[in-house]
């Protein structure tokens, strides 16, 4: 049986090689509701509606993988297909319900599998497991999936890449007047960040495109307000509902500007290396 590869980020090297060593992998779903450590991967309330989609990859007649998705039930799939060809299928499905995804925490455990793990992948309870849990955070700040992996450890293993930061920055960490006030926020309210030096990166164009959307509507407001203030006969509580939209569009509109004349004046401070090229960071998403 040929080894499987999972590379740090969510993705099974084999797929690369499907069909020939993935033949199949077969889709259960189930609806439950979160328990605590449910809960607590996907940042939701006790009992919160979930979707399990328990997953198992075979190679020929034979398991070779086993992956419980869990995610929030709005961003399930409705009618799952019960059998797809690759992993990739199945992250493709789940993608086309959430906003990109931003930031993967994973962590590695090396352990025996549990009896009803060694009898979905037909292995012994003493054969050792590549264990990995998996939690993905989309753009929005929310978590969108938690992952539970369970790979046989004679058929598997696992590459992690580390990417460091340019050695001319003085810090590990990038600083505020360095980063690009995003035009959403997380779901505490505080406000998203994206540092990057590619304005047509995918989240550089994603806010380019919320923020034309934002001005668009504000504009089509501030002209009906102005169609309604003019009419002596709107009505007090019109007035306080358009009160309340303008106040969130101008919020909106301020952010706009904050970050366009922060970037306008960032442009005339862009550092340089020591051999006097400019540098590109990779693209990240920060929080505060």
């Amino acid at each position: 049986m040929k080894k499987a590869t999972y590379v740090g980020g969510g993705h099974m090297a084999v797929d690369r090689d499907a069909p020939k060593v993935m033949s199949h992998v077969t889709v259960r779903s189930t609806k439950i509701l979160a328990r605590s450590d449910m809960a607590s991967l996907l940042k939701v309330p006790l009992h919160s509606p979930l979707t399990e989609l328990r997953c198992v990859g075979y190679e020929d007649e034979t398991p070779h993988s086993l992956i419980h998705f869990y995610v929030p039930r709005v961003l399930a799939p409705a009618n799952p297909r019960t059998s797809v060809p690759s992993w990739g299928s199945i992250e493709t499905s789940l993608a086309e319900l959430r906003p990109a995804l931003a930031d993967t925490l994973e962590e590695v455990d090396a352990r025996l599998p549990t009896r009803s793990e060694a009898a979905i992948l037909r292995i012994s309870t003493a054969q050792p497991i590549l264990a990995i849990t998996r939690v993905s955070t989309d753009i929005t700040g929310r978590v969108a999936e938690a992952a539970h992996l369970v790979l046989p450890g004679d058929r598997a293993d696992a590459l992690f890449v580390t990417h460091r930061m340019a050695t001319e920055r003085p810090e590990s960490t990038t600083q505020h007047d360095e980063l690009r006030l995003l035009p959403w926020s997380d779901p505490d309210g505080k406000p998203c960040f994206l540092s990057t030096d590619d304005p047509a990166s995918h989240l550089s164009r994603l806010a380019d495109a919320t923020e034309a959307h934002q001005l668009s509507e504000a504009a089509a407001l501030l002209a009906r307000v102005r169609e309604l203030i003019s009419n002596d006969r709107t009505r007090r509580p019109t007035l306080k509902r358009l009160a309340t939209a303008l106040a969130e569009a101008l919020q909106a509109t301020l952010g706009v500007a904050t970050s366009r004349g922060h970037r306008l004046t960032m442009a005339h401070q862009t550092p340089l290396g020591r051999d006097g090229l400019q540098r590109r960071p990779a693209e990240t998403l920060d929080q505060q």
